[in-house]
């Protein structure tokens, strides 16, 4: 490659850009995986005291948590779709529209969590019967769902502030807030789950108690610090966060909706993928609650080097640098194409040592380490299918041809799952690598989808004053 690269009147110096790009990624991925790996770190801990409870209560949990999966992706879908704008207008600090569109965020995340929480209200036993059938699974994810739905309103407005420190470089002390509620949460386990202290043993409830209180505190913590932080950008009066006008909503929308819509279909068909495993029995419910989190942990490095490329790419087009985050874009794939490499290899050499801390029956532990090993190959395509979406086209506001790529593929998924299950009669293993195969697929599209170009929009031409 040319040292130097010359389009549109522009001079790219590529050992400069790039130096800029990992320099500058670092230092925005850093915080971003930290917070991911104390989240997902505080998931394996609830599956492991959870499953210490037996493989009904962690079936349970998974069931309730599919629930939860759809509402966080309601939340991300929008914080997503909106951080177009934030990222493009931090580009040129224009705060004032940023805090406008943070308003918008805020409204749809309390919106979202308070039509949840109804219907789980009313519905939880039946909710959770779409993903197991035995009674007892039932009962256990009825009562835990009830319980921690109250969460999600605390958790969803905690989520904006976090999602939106992360582009705005404001991270670290919101991530030290999340650390510390994590910890709240795993202390709260300790004590209600099994009863220490003196307190009572709840079991599943005392898991769904510490979330609720460990959601409440990070809220509350989290608002007092943006309140009381000189110059914080996310700092703003009831007026600034009201101040958006019909225009922008709908400005808002026409990306965010589109986000919003894939990052929904995705999770409604992930839990219908769920529902499908749970046909085969509701250990399997178990295996692949422990196989999603566990990957997830290793996943964390994508999501800072998403999060990452999304905010400088998005940084350069809101300053119509169309050539210079071309080269990031590529520049991204490579580095996905590392991880790669390293987050599979490192999966499968420890999967014995994640079976050994499960006290499973044999017959579940050896169908959990052939679980880990499939979810560790499945990882790269579907870590390129991600970093791609959310890391380089929503950058450029591409939202509804990643809507068309990622609804329609998963459906197929959903439908592979089912002819699998149902019809093939497939055991765990053979009903996972029928169904994501389809994330080949998935990349391939994505991938000819960036080279086209056609995803580089600027939206920073447009005054919301």
């Amino acid at each position: 490659m040319k040292e130097i690269i010359e389009s549109d009147g522009n001079k790219l110096h590529i050992p400069f850009e790039r130096k800029f790009f990992l320099k500058q990624g670092l230092v925005l991925a850093l915080p971003i995986v930290i917070q991911n790996l104390i989240s997902i770190g505080l998931n394996i801990v609830d599956s492991l005291m959870i499953g210490g409870l037996g493989e009904a209560p962690l079936a349970a949990v998974g069931s309730a948590n599919q629930i939860y999966l759809i509402y966080a992706e309601i939340c991300f879908g929008m914080y997503s779709g909106a951080g177009v704008f934030v990222a493009q207008f931090w580009g040129i600090k224009d705060l004032k529209t940023i805090k406008k569109v943070l308003g918008i965020d805020y409204i749809v995340g309390a919106v979202s969590a308070i039509f949840t929480i109804g219907l789980i209200q009313f519905m939880a036993p039946q909710i959770i019967g779409i993903f197991a059938d035995k009674p007892e699974v039932i009962a256990y994810g009825a009562e835990y769902l009830r319980i921690v739905s109250f969460s999600y309103i605390f958790s969803g407005l905690s989520f904006c502030i976090l999602f939106n420190s992360r582009i705005l470089e404001k991270l670290n002390t919101a991530t030290v807030i999340s650390a510390l509620a994590i910890g709240v949460n795993t202390f709260f386990n300790w004590v209600l789950i099994y009863g220490h202290l003196g307190f009572e043993p709840l079991g599943i409830k005392g898991a769904a108690y510490a979330t609720l209180f460990a959601r409440i505190l990070e809220l509350i913590a989290l608002v007092i610090y943006v309140a009381l932080a000189k110059d914080h950008p996310l700092k703003a009066k009831l007026s600034e966060l009201l101040g958006f006008d019909l225009k922008m909503v709908k400005d808002v929308f026409k990306i965010s909706v589109p986000v919003s819509a894939t990052e929904i279909g995705w999770a409604v068909c992930m839990a219908l993928i769920f529902a499908a495993y749970g046909k085969i029995d509701y250990k399997a419910l178990a295996v692949v609650q422990v196989a999603e989190v566990v990957t997830t942990f290793f996943q964390c490095v994508y999501f800072g080097l998403g999060n990452a490329a999304a905010f400088i790419i998005g940084g350069c087009l809101g300053r119509n640098e169309i050539d210079r985050s071309f080269y990031f874009a590529k520049l991204t794939l490579k580095l996905t194409w590392i991880l790669n490499l390293l987050m599979t290899g490192a999966l499968l050499l420890m999967r014995s040592f994640i079976v050994s801390l499960y006290h499973f029956a044999p017959e579940t532990n050896k169908l959990l380490y052939i679980a880990l090993g499939l979810w560790a190959v499945i990882m790269i395509p579907k870590m390129l299918g991600y970093v791609m979406i959310c890391g380089i086209l929503r950058a450029g506001g591409d939202t509804v041809f990643a809507l068309k790529v990622d609804l329609c593929l998963n459906i197929i998924e959903v439908i592979l799952a089912y002819i699998g299950v149902l019809v093939f009669n497939f055991d765990l293993p053979k009903a996972v690598v029928f169904v994501y195969s389809v994330e080949a697929f998935k990349a391939i599209i994505c991938h000819f989808r960036i080279f086209s170009k056609k995803w580089l929009n600027v939206v920073t031409d447009v005054n919301y004053d």
